[in-house]
């Protein structure tokens, strides 16, 4: 399998929300690079139907499982994830440029 990566980018009409999809896939896994849904328009679904789009495509192009990572001082969007079928799987020291941890979470496909 080659490396591909996929984004998905929407702003709704009215809306000053800007939701920002993507996916990496390395060899077997995809991973979700970026997740965002503005704060004005989240709990309404954007960010399921995301991630159901990253699942979606990370099994057609192959991949065995999806991993994404949270701050792990984030914990509605550790819920978020968990909520949908990733599970914990690590934790990554100072991942992002704050120097922030990162907790890993994953689901097979």
């Amino acid at each position: 399998m080659r490396d591909r990566s996929v984004c998905v980018c929407g702003k709704p009409a009215g809306d000053p929300g800007l939701y920002l999809f993507a996916v990496l896939a390395d060899q077997r896994q995809a991973r979700i690079a970026r997740l965002l849904v503005d704060l004005s328009a989240r709990r309404q679904g954007i960010g399921s139907a995301l991630l159901r789009t990253a699942r979606l495509w990370a099994h057609n192009t192959g991949c065995m499982a999806l991993q994404g990572h949270v701050p792990l001082r984030n914990v509605p969007g550790i819920r978020f994830y968990q909520h949908r079928g990733l599970s914990i799987c690590g934790l990554i020291e100072r991942f992002y440029p704050t120097l922030e941890d990162a907790l890993l979470l994953m689901q097979p496909l």
